[in-house]
Parts: C-alpha cells; structure tokens; sequence
C-alpha cells in the first residue's frame, strides 16, 4: 500500500512539474532554434514573490504546449528577475536572471516579452495584469504578432526575377 501511495505521489508531482514554464538558461541556443524554425522566444519575467505572476503561469502560460496554435510554434521561457542563477544571454554573453531583465527594463512583474531569435523585440510588450478576464486575449494578440514578425520572409528564397 505505501508502495503504491509513493508511486503515485511521484506521478502527480511527475505530473505538475511537466505543466511549468521552462525556466531560462542559454537564450543564445533558444535563440539559434528560433531563427532556424522563423519562431518567436516568448520570455516571462516573474519574481518569486509575485502572486500575480504564479496565477498568469497556471492559467495562461503552462496551457501554451499544448495550445495546437503555438505548441512547436514559439519557444516560451521563464527569467526570474530576483534571482541571480545564470543565463546566456541572446548575443552568448554570460549574464544573471536579474541582470538580463534589467537590461531588459523589466522591473514590474509578470511582464511577457516577445524576442527574435536575435533577441530583437517583435510584439509589445504585456506588462502586469490590468484584468485578468482579457489577459489571455492580449497574450494571444501578441503571441500572434510576434509569430508574423519573426517568421521567415515570403520570398527570402526565391531567386530574383
């Protein structure tokens, strides 16, 4: 019986950990992947003792895999902005969460970014929760631009002619 309680608390906590939102390490290799596929790198900035930013990764952001309009069509990241783990950056420069939002101007909490594989901006960014009601209708507003923006170009290759 305790076997099998262990078992399936592993799956349930197995489960849960699946649903987070992939947490920021080398920007510059989400960044080359991007480019290849002509994907945008939606980057979530949250801080560990924001309320708001847990409630935007349980209700929007841990449902976009398995959303068939972006799952395999955008490449989503967490940067946590009182956190000094490290990152590389877009460029593969060696940085800190903290310092990577900070070079981003983040300071408010969620704030969503939406980069090129270069790490160029490619959609507004959404800063905070003003309703919660249409967060999810202007995540998909930008996500949406942000896919046309950094898609390949039309006609990048074709010849001339």
């Amino acid at each position: 019986m305790k076997r099998t309680l262990l078992i399936l608390s592993l799956f349930v906590c197995a489960l849960a950990n699946a649903a987070e939102v992939p947490v920021a390490t080398n920007l510059g290799a989400d960044g080359e992947r991007a480019r290849a596929a002509g994907q945008p790198v939606v980057v979530l900035f949250t801080a560990s003792y924001c309320a708001w930013c847990t409630a935007v990764k349980r209700n929007y952001f841990r449902h976009l895999d398995s959303d068939p309009r972006y799952a395999s069509r955008i490449i989503v990241r967490e940067v946590v902005i009182d956190s000094n783990d490290a990152l590389t950056d877009f460029d593969g420069h060696a940085a800190t969460h903290d310092g990577f939002a900070g070079a981003n101007g983040v300071s408010l909490v969620p704030t969503v970014r939406f980069f090129d594989g270069s790490g160029a901006q490619v959609a507004d960014p959404l800063v905070g929760v003003s309703n919660m009601d249409f967060y999810g209708w202007y995540l998909d507003q930008r996500i949406t631009r942000a896919m046309e923006r950094a898609g390949p170009t039309p006609f990048a290759n074709r010849e001339p002619g």
